[in-house]
């Protein structure tokens, strides 16, 4: 690589998704893959990988079909997955997703 020049970013946009009320009690959240961070005086919830995928299923309208099950192919390929622990949180999930096109289809 020439001097001066810079690797080409491979990161994809992201996109903040405010979400409905807490329907989980900000004390469990720990036990529903949510840790909380403070960053420059800002609290941020971030989901660990579980609860992203499944949070990729909430959104159907944002987030193509395709990709959520790539997601959810590469998670429960990945050496860390705990189905017990996945099936948890996607019960947990799915009482608040009633809603959803994907409970239609």
């Amino acid at each position: 690589m020439p001097k001066g020049s810079t690797v080409p970013s491979r990161t994809a946009p992201l996109e903040i998704v405010q979400g409905a009320p807490r329907f989980i009690d900000p004390e469990q959240d720990e036990e529903n893959g949510v840790t909380r961070l403070l960053v420059h005086g800002v609290d941020l919830h971030l989901t660990d990988p579980d609860r992203t995928v499944l949070d990729l299923w909430k959104y159907p309208r944002r987030v193509a079909s395709e990709h959520a099950l790539t997601a959810l192919r590469r998670r429960v390929q990945s050496p860390d997955f705990e189905l017990p622990r996945f099936a948890r949180l996607g019960r947990t999930w799915a009482l608040g997703a009633a809603s959803s096109r994907w409970c239609r289809e």
